[in-house]
Formats: structure tokens, sequence, C-alpha cells
């Protein structure tokens, strides 16, 4: 029972650990880059595979990644809350009165 609270312990603190090693770098690892976006290697290799991910491989080596770039890519297509798509629909609506946008064109058949 002791040995099980003790590994358990000892896990949280690596976790711990390689958070606050991954707040300090620039440039991470594989291994550092999957856990900051919470994947696994093997999906975060297909995905420089697949290059959908910004990523570097000096003289084809190891792969590395800059967070800021990954911290820029993991916030990309914004999604628009409700209230900011009730304002632009307004804002359309107001700014196009009048002038038949998006009525329906009768057809001549």
């Amino acid at each position: 029972m002791a040995s099980d609270e003790f590994n358990k312990l000892s896990e949280q603190l690596s976790r711990i650990e390689r958070g606050v090693l991954l707040r300090s770098k620039d440039v991470l690892t594989i291994e550092e880059c999957a856990m900051l976006i919470g994947t696994t290697s093997g999906n975060l290799y297909r995905m420089t595979s697949d290059r959908t991910i910004p990523f570097y491989k000096p003289m084809g080596g190891k792969v590395y990644f800059r967070k800021e770039e990954i911290e820029r890519w993991m916030l990309r297509n914004r999604q628009p809350t409700k209230d900011e798509v009730a304002s632009e629909a307004a804002t359309f609506t107001y700014l196009n009165k009048g002038k038949g946008v998006g009525a329906r064109v009768k057809s001549n058949k």
C-alpha cells in the first residue's frame, strides 16, 4: 500500500517537474510538444509528416518545435461567440437594409 502511494506521488512530482521545465523552454522536443498539446508522440509525428503543424528538423535529424508557434497554432481558427455573431448579423442587416442583399431571386421559368 505504501509503495503504491509512493509511486503515485513520484509520478505526480515528475509531471509537475516536466510542466515547470516546459514553461521555461522556447524550443520543444517531440515529447514536450506532445505534452503541451495533449496528444501522443506518435500522433505528433503523423502531424509533422502531414505538415499540419509547424516544426523544425535541423540537419534532417530530430524534430523540434518553437513553443510560441505551437501556441499560436493551437489558437488558430477562433470561433466567435453567439453575441459576436448576433452583433455582426445586426450590423450587416442595418448596413444592407433596402439593398436587396440576401433576398431570394425569383426564377423566370
